[in-house]
């Protein structure tokens, strides 16, 4: 039985600004992802099961290549997907959320 299609989410759309910029494996998109930890991260786990998301979607494709002595996957943007990350791209954002785990031992402090 095939996996529900996940909704769309930041995540996706990082990840197809990246495919959008060059063809990637998972493995090259984490690293991508670390690159960016400076002003947005998510974790590997997520970033490695995306792309398989956007191609349910029909935003990417998946290809088989050889690599050495084993097989890897590298994802491209789709048109669709292009269409799609222009959409994002032209719609406003949210807020910014900040993440600051020693402010949350400072709040919990007392316990």
């Amino acid at each position: 039985m095939a996996r529900p299609t996940k909704k769309l989410t930041t995540v996706s759309h990082t990840i197809l600004g990246l495919l959008g910029l060059t063809p990637h494996s998972p493995y090259e998109l984490a690293r991508q992802v670390r690159r960016l930890s400076v002003f947005w991260s998510s974790a590997e786990s997520v970033v490695y099961e995306e792309p398989k998301n956007l191609v349910r979607h029909g935003l990417a494709r998946a290809a088989t290549q050889a690599s050495g002595k084993r097989e890897r996957t590298v994802y491209t943007i789709t048109d669709a997907g292009r269409q799609e990350l222009t959409r994002w791209l032209t719609t406003p954002s949210g807020d910014p959320q900040i993440q600051f785990e020693a402010m949350l031992k400072v709040l919990f402090a007392d316990a």
